[in-house]
């Protein structure tokens, strides 16, 4: 450039090393001089100068269409097909990636044979998660590369087989990938390259629950983008490091990741790295139970994917809003929300992030009674998970059938799904939802009549869930070894729990967490009104339409009636709960009003 400032090719040339350094904004300034440049240049040159820009500023579907008339201009260039099938993976067209895969292997020998091809398809097939396929791919790819000696191309093979293993639970093959991938960068000398195969290898680590040693690893990776001076793998870098924070409960410190994630990506103009910064730090505002600050973040998020037309991102932004109204009590928006992304990534065939949906789904249709409907949508889900692989997405499929199944009074399989939400959790090392699933069986156990073993549950969950900084969660493990202590006689061990949850459910927390830690602290006389307070918790989960709440208060005042001597009074509340209960399906807490 310094010697031709008004070469088209020279700018996009920089565009494509800024790129590679991380600097999206710079790179878009040198692609959109070099779009400017470019109009006396051949009608293919021009095409590749616009087909680069578009891929700075991430308008992917405009991308596809500037290389289809590149491909269809030039049926024979394997580069120009190649360029479609990535653009096509990146606009979430990933079937339609797989067709344009398959067409480069109807061009003539040897052409057809590039191991490019096989890593095209590999990208497509787990943009759709179709992991069996991408490995296959993949493999194919890492054959025919060692033929033609050519090591990067390997490099690249080995590392989409790391990622297809992992996520077909195979963590040793994948660690052995990933590490083939390494020790090929290394020797060919590019650093980045074994950055990002120490990244890959992390996120193994990870999900078997080896914090410590993916953690070792992301440090690894930071070190050697910071060296390069790549800000956008630094800021990938950090984000990692704060998930591993977040995941071992050190809430503060993950903030300050994400945080700094967010000026690297704004340094940067990176639209896209900003919003995905803007979501994680929305996530821990939101186990901090700031739902005001989480829900604007959140939304600035969503913002940002629907200017660049980013479907998949718009409905993991729409899905996190969901959340947010669900936990506030607007079970009617936050459905809508989720259901709203899952129509987008079925369109998409964005599978991993279906399950994420339907689980979502599911959870808003169990706090509104609906569960029939959440049974079919966690049913659903499972299904997913089993076909595609993800056990992490399993163990909440699970866990909410395991709810669905406790309210309707089947307790034994209530645990048993529970149990097998819990096994998952431990041996992917997530420590914060198997405390979760420690709780619902110290519930299921207390339904039970086993006082001592629900105390012991509950008191463990609430430890780690501390830990964890989810105060929500840990209020209501409080307060149900609040009723396991008093139902074993110890009246000063349940005083003094409940008395925390208490002091927990102050702040301002998911209402239906709330509400419940109500319900409890009544039963045990920790309120100064307790009618007046179940009034009030039934009037404000009517209003909410949270139906489990509201049935366990109309049980509880019964109970209360009947304990101070109305009995006419407490019959007919009872009454008409148990029959209310039974016909919404709710038939534990029909069978205690019955009795």
């Amino acid at each position: 450039m310094a010697a031709d400032p008004g070469n088209a090719l020279a700018h996009s040339g920089l565009a494509a090393a800024w790129t590679a350094l991380g600097y999206d904004g710079k790179a878009r300034e040198e692609a959109k001089a070099a779009l400017d440049l470019a109009g006396g240049l051949p009608e293919e040159e021009k095409l590749l100068i616009q087909g680069r820009y578009l891929e700075t500023t991430q308008d992917w579907e405009k991308a596809v269409e500037i290389y289809w008339n590149l491909f269809s201009l030039f049926p024979d260039n394997l580069d120009h097909g190649l360029g479609l099938a990535a653009a096509q993976t990146a606009a979430g067209k990933a079937e339609e990636a797989l067709s344009t895969a398959q067409a480069l292997r109807s061009l003539p020998e040897p052409t057809n044979q590039d191991p490019r091809i096989d890593l095209a398809e590999a990208a497509a097939a787990g943009a759709r998660a179709d992991f069996k396929r991408q490995q296959a791919a993949a493999a194919r790819a890492t054959a025919r590369g060692t033929t033609q000696g050519s090591p990067l191309l390997v490099a690249q093979a080995r590392l989409l087989e790391c990622r297809a293993l992992r996520n077909l639970g195979q963590a040793d093959q994948a660690l052995a990938a990933c590490e083939d991938g390494r020790r090929l960068y290394a020797d060919a000398g590019d650093r980045s390259g074994v950055a990002e195969a120490l990244t890959h290898a992390a996120n193994v680590h990870y999900d078997r629950g080896d914090l410590t040693g993916a953690s070792e690893l992301y440090e690894q990776a930071l070190a050697t983008y910071r060296e390069l001076g790549n800000r956008g793998g630094e800021a990938g870098a950090l984000n990692n490091m704060a998930v591993v924070l977040r995941s071992q409960g050190n809430l503060d410190r993950a903030r300050q990741l994400y945080e700094e994630v967010l000026a690297i990506c704004r340094e940067i103009g990176s639209r896209s790295g900003e919003a995905f910064a803007l979501n994680n730090l929305a996530g821990v505002l939101l186990r901090r139970g700031d739902l005001d600050q989480a829900e604007e973040l959140f939304t600035q998020a969503l913002t940002i994917k629907r200017e660049q037309g980013d479907r998949s991102g718009e409905a993991y932004a729409l899905d996190n809003l969901g959340v947010v109204l669900r936990k506030r009590g607007n079970l009617p928006a936050a459905r809508r929300r989720h259901e709203e992304s899952l129509g987008i990534r079925r369109e998409i065939g964005q599978k991993i992030g279906e399950v994420a949906s339907l689980n979502n789904l599911g959870t808003v249709l169990l706090d509104q009674g609906s569960l029939e409907e959440a049974r079919r949508s966690f049913l659903s889900s499972l299904e997913l998970c089993r076909a595609t692989g993800n056990p992490s997405a399993s163990g909440y499929a699970l866990f909410g059938l395991g709810e669905v199944l406790a309210r309707k009074g089947n307790l034994q399989e209530a645990r048993q799904r529970h149990e097998a939400a819990l096994a998952l959790r431990e041996k992917l090392g997530e420590k914060g939802t198997a405390a979760e699933s420690r709780l619902a069986l110290a519930i299921l156990r207390l339904d039970s009549g086993e006082a001592a073993p629900a105390e012991q549950l509950a008191r463990t969950a609430a430890e780690e869930l501390e830990r964890q900084g989810t105060t929500d969660s840990q209020a209501l493990a409080l307060a149900t070894a609040a009723q396991a202590a008093a139902a074993r006689g110890d009246q000063t061990g349940a005083r003094q729990a409940m008395d925390q949850a208490l002091a927990l459910v102050s702040h301002p927390q998911e209402l239906r967490t709330r509400l419940l830690v109500e319900i409890r602290a009544a039963r045990l006389g920790r309120l100064p009104k307790p009618e007046a307070a179940l009034e009030e918790v039934i009037a404000q989960a009517r209003q909410a339409g949270l139906t489990g709440p509201e049935l366990e208060a109309r049980l509880a005042l019964g109970e209360l009636d009947l304990a101070k001597g109305r009995a006419a009074e407490g019959r007919a509340r009872l009454a008409a709960l148990q029959k209310e209960a039974h016909e919404k399906g709710y038939e534990l807490i029909a069978r205690k009003a019955g009795a």
